[in-house]
């Protein structure tokens, strides 16, 4: 699972070459961004860092120089919001493949039904229907 931390931005330098360094992170997976300047950057690059007692190793797809005056920093990017929809889409994929059993119980002689198309529950106690809305 990756790990986020608002706000969080530290000066960094890093060579090209380099796949681990010193971040006051809290243990745990990141995608941070590097870039050349905290207010008015010109180039970035993403990397992975798993980051265990202050020491991460980095994953990079795309390494580049990183001197003095460089920073990192933990911020939703593309490749985030992608991972992200891609998760979504997968338990999409997922819950509609679920039978129809499954999205019906009975609870003390009332059947509950999830009703897949819509963000509801259609209960049927002893003969009768009520719908209860779910906000989404």
């Amino acid at each position: 699972m990756i790990s986020f931390v608002d706000n969080w931005l530290q000066p960094f330098s890093l060579s090209a070459s380099a796949t681990e360094g010193a971040l006051d992170l809290p243990q745990g997976i990141y995608v941070l961004t590097m870039a050349d300047s905290s207010s008015a950057a010109t180039r970035w690059e993403v990397l992975y860092a798993e980051v265990v007692d202050g020491q991460a190793v980095f994953q990079r797809p795309a390494p580049q120089e990183w001197p003095e005056g460089s920073v990192i920093y933990c911020a939703v990017n593309a490749f985030v919001l992608g991972f992200v929809f891609a998760e979504l889409t997968q338990l999409g994929e997922q819950i509609s493949q679920v039978g129809e059993s499954e999205w019906q119980r009975s609870y003390g002689g009332s059947t509950v039904t999830l009703d897949k198309a819509g963000c509801h529950f259609n209960l049927s106690p002893a003969g009768g229907l009520i719908t209860i809305a779910v906000p989404s």
